[in-house]
């Protein structure tokens, strides 16, 4: 579904008869084609395609600096309905409409329980990394419940993915069938199941034996300190999160994703570079902890007890 990311969003595309894009013109994913026509300015050399009727291209000029412009033989251009996909994801949710919090950028899909528990799903359509602020705003506005933001990408960036945000890829929860979109609930809830895998409490937690701070930047053990930068803070309060659940050692990949971390990460200086971060946290064997003694500063290794 890469097609609903093309940027910029009111982008022109050439007509195309492949059947993908002959699908999405019957479902209405897609506005009917028109004529279209590509300039460049004579004076600035800007290049534009846009809509024009055939008795209007003499009236064509630069939108930059309304200067003169040669015209390129015309075609038939489409594009892409964005406000398409969100209602038809939130139709299948239950949802008569989404909610718009950044147009053409992030919708409120709808508010649903899973496993008993109240999750809010989101679409997000992630243009390019000068949007991040404004994307993790929109998303900010409601964080109090669970978050499934949907996405066509299969990783959005840590700025966006938070602590209590789970970003799903689109393709493995959806797709585009002769007579419409295949969406679900159930399929929704197993997926998540499959990638999230949030520590359940099972039997009691032990007592914390390290202390972390309200802000996550700072972890005290046996009476040392670790400091936390950017978001070094965020995995530890991830390990703190399995371990209060009754998990000491949770998976690495949870923890990574958790954390807003890319699961391509396979060792811990890729977390930090610095040596006494290792001292702090045991990373092995596919699983993570915080050390119930810090290694001693003379010995950088980690240990296997």
């Amino acid at each position: 579904m890469n097609w609903f990311d093309n940027e910029p969003d009111d982008q022109l595309l050439p007509l195309d008869e492949t059947r993908l894009f002959q699908r999405l013109l019957s479902l209405g994913a897609m506005f009917p084609p028109k004529r279209a026509i590509t300039s460049m300015c004579r004076g600035c050399l800007e290049v534009e395609t846009r809509h024009v009727y055939e008795c209007d291209d003499h009236r064509v000029t630069c939108s930059k600096c309304n200067g003169r412009v040669d015209l390129w033989p015309p075609f038939e251009a489409m594009q892409v309905r964005h406000e398409w996909l969100p209602r038809e994801l939130a139709k299948k949710l239950g949802q008569i409409k989404p909610v718009v919090l950044l147009p053409n950028r992030v919708w409120r899909l709808a508010k649903v329980s899973i496993w008993r528990k109240p999750v809010v799903v989101y679409l997000l359509r992630y243009g390019s990394s000068s949007d991040l602020d404004r994307l993790a705003d929109a998303l900010n506005v409601d964080d109090e419940h669970r978050q499934i933001v949907l996405s066509t990408r299969q990783e959005l960036p840590a700025e966006v993915v938070g602590k209590n945000r789970l970003a799903v890829a689109l393709e493995r929860v959806a797709r585009l069938e002769p007579e419409g979109l295949v969406f679900g609930l159930p399929n929704l809830a197993e997926v998540i199941a499959e990638i999230d895998s949030t520590p359940t409490v099972g039997s009691m937690p032990a007592p914390r034996w390290f202390e972390l701070s309200e802000d996550g930047s700072r972890l005290r053990v046996q009476g040392e300190e670790l400091v936390l930068r950017r978001k070094q803070g965020a995995f530890v309060q991830a390990i703190a999160e399995a371990h209060d659940a009754g998990q000491a050692r949770p998976k690495q990949s949870w923890v990574l994703k958790r954390s807003g971390y890319s699961s391509q990460n396979t060792s811990l200086a890729q977390i930090c570079r610095r040596k006494e971060f290792a001292r702090f946290i045991d990373w092995r064997n596919g699983a993570v902890a915080i050390r119930k003694i810090p290694l001693p500063k003379a010995n950088g290794r980690e240990n296997k007890s």
